[in-house]
């Protein structure tokens, strides 16, 4: 049996690249400017100096003709047959010189079925006397004769519209259309109608300048983006042929924020939305970059990613890490505004990102018992650092922490306990330890053994007292000294306390659900033994106002500790004051 050859249904094609590879009609301008860069990128290879044009004419509006002409290297009757009437050959002579070229002839050729229902080829090869028309139809059948008029040396493509099809063949659609695909495009593209010409790309577009100004960039920014930037900055990546401009967003983006990029590939836009080419970190970067050396989709609308797409990629993480490095050291004030736009962001991200853990480490602010301080400022004045992932635990601490020299972190806001584990496995040379309200409690002074057998009546009928609030009574020494009593809990036993609380309330109807085990751990209500007041109460626990004194100095520490007050504690207050007011009248 000998071999035989597949039938293709054209037909079937044209759907499979209207209906799933292209994802708009409006890729034939595309294609038709891509063949005739490659015309021209062709003759170029025998005549470095030849100085390349593409025209196109808007025949007639109302019929919706149009022709896209090149003086490029044309076709032979030979290559045509061979280069158009096989679908997916490539035209390239030589595949030595394939990074010269951007597209694919025969495939690229096919779109103009999507808007036409015939492609008019006329040519005439600089290789060739003579000059060729070819006609093709989508039911897959083309004619070939040689040309009647004399052809200059170059290719037209000329597409009539199909019903349906007519928008994209009007003047202001066609103008649109040629400057969003060819803006960057190395080669004159004149479009001429009835009554006008238009010059689409008379200079090199101000993000791909070499020593663009800064205002000029940010100006087109604007425009493109809708939006005011920052900054905006070169990117040049000689050794993939990378060359752009990031553009750094002064709006406050969600970190899951969308970080397209606008690329185009060897100067012809390839998507305006091409995704996760930029690294995650860096949401608020807008770039719009030529790429050279990275391979487009059989759609070319977006990129291959191959390992050059995946070195790229992180090339352009370098390119940003320099630049912000660079920003952070050169111009403060910028990298100021930077950091303030994105900070909530960046400071989560940095959770699961070393890189940007590594870029913005230093300008990480936390809340302390000292005020808001930056890293650097932390790691250039304290040796020992301390932190809390609880804000209560924080409250507690910070009054008495200043008196001790402690510095400490409060890490109870979302994910920054887990940013500070980040930072200590990173930089375990940092000093960075847990701390409790009863670690602080552990570091008081104690009185002396003899001090303590004459406090023990105190303690005990104090604690007698607070039996009901569930709390245990301890005396320590510290400082400030004017400051009575404290609160001291840890989040376990704050929670207990709150519960007996609840399970005392009359108008809970839950609280018969909510005992709490009587040895569960309990808060200490610390007495302060360098405080005048309490060496007072000390001395007069036999006093009748001794039970309201200690409550009304137990509702003190929950004001002090920034603990809830409620209606109860209220009453506590209340009902203590008016029980001293009535012993001392």
């Amino acid at each position: 049996m000998g071999n035989k050859t597949f039938k293709v249904n054209l037909g079937g094609i044209i759907d499979l690249l209207s209906d799933h590879i292209y994802t708009t009609p409006k890729i034939f301008i595309r294609e038709l400017l891509q063949n005739a860069v490659d015309a021209i990128q062709a003759k170029r290879l025998y005549d470095e100096h030849f100085e390349g044009r593409i025209e196109v004419q808007l025949l007639n509006e109302a019929t919706s003709q149009i022709v896209v002409t090149d003086n490029g290297i044309g076709l032979t009757k030979e290559e045509i047959h061979r280069f158009l009437a096989v679908i997916g050959q490539s035209s390239k002579r030589d595949h030595h010189f394939e990074n010269d070229f951007i597209g694919r002839f025969g495939i690229g050729l096919l779109s103009g079925f999507v808007v036409s229902e015939q492609i008019t080829v006329k040519t005439k090869s600089q290789a060739d006397d003579k000059g060729y028309l070819w006609i093709a139809q989508s039911d897959g059948t083309y004619s070939l004769e040689e040309a009647t008029e004399n052809l200059p040396l170059g290719t037209s493509v000329m597409l009539t519209a199909k019903s349906g099809m007519g928008y994209y063949f009007q003047e202001e659609t066609i103008q649109e259309l040629l400057s969003y695909y060819g803006e960057a495009l190395p080669y004159p593209i004149r479009f001429q109608t009835a009554s006008q010409q238009y010059h689409i790309n008379p200079e090199t577009p101000v993000w791909l300048r070499d020593n663009a100004a800064r205002q000029a960039l940010l100006a087109y920014g604007k425009e493109h983006f809708k939006q005011d930037f920052l900054d905006a900055f070169p990117i040049d990546i000689e050794a993939l042929g990378v060359k752009g401009t990031g553009f750094i967003s002064s709006q406050k983006l969600h970190l899951n924020s969308s970080n397209e990029s606008k690329v185009f590939v060897k100067k012809m836009l390839l998507s305006d939305k091409v995704e996760n080419l930029l690294p995650k970190w860096g949401f608020f970067i807008y770039t719009i970059l030529n790429i050279d050396q990275l391979t487009p989709t059989a759609s070319r609308e977006s990129l291959v990613q191959d390992a050059s797409y995946k070195i790229c990629k992180e090339l352009l993480a370098e390119a940003f890490k320099d630049y912000l490095k660079t920003t952070s050291e050169e111009n403060a004030s910028l990298f100021g505004k930077i950091l303030n736009a994105h900070y909530q962001s960046i400071k989560m991200l940095a959770n699961e990102d070393d890189t940007l853990l590594e870029l913005f480490l230093d300008y990480l602010v936390f809340e302390t018992n000292k005020g808001r301080k930056d890293v650097r400022w932390i790691k250039q004045n304290i040796d020992q650092i301390y932190f809390t992932s609880s804000l209560e635990d924080f409250k507690q601490i910070r009054r008495i922490a200043n008196s001790k020299d402690i510095f400490i972190i409060n890490a109870a806001y979302s994910f920054e306990e887990a940013l500070i584990q980040s930072i200590i496995k990173k930089y375990p040379k940092l000093n960075i330890q847990p701390i409790s309200p009863f670690d602080v409690l552990k570091e008081f002074e104690s009185a002396s053994p003899e001090e303590m057998v004459g406090y023990q009546e105190f303690i005990d009928k104090a604690n007698l007292v607070m039996k009901d609030y569930f709390c245990d009574i301890s005396l320590k020494k510290f400082l400030p000294a004017d400051t009575p009593v404290l609160l001291v809990c840890d989040e376990q036993s704050i929670k207990n306390h709150q519960t007996h609380k609840l399970s005392g309330d009359q108008n809970n109807p839950f609280a018969s659900f909510m005992k709490t085990a009587e040895d569960a751990s309990k808060p200490s209500l610390c007495f302060n033994l360098n405080n005048p007041m309490v060496h007072q109460l000390l001395e007069s626990h036999e006093k009748d106002s001794f039970p309201a004194l200690i409550k009304l100095l137990y509702v003190q520490s929950l004001f002090l500790g920034q603990f809830p007050v409620g209606k109860g504690d209220i009453e506590i207050l209340n009902l203590s004051l008016i029980d001293i007011t009535n012993h001392t009248s």
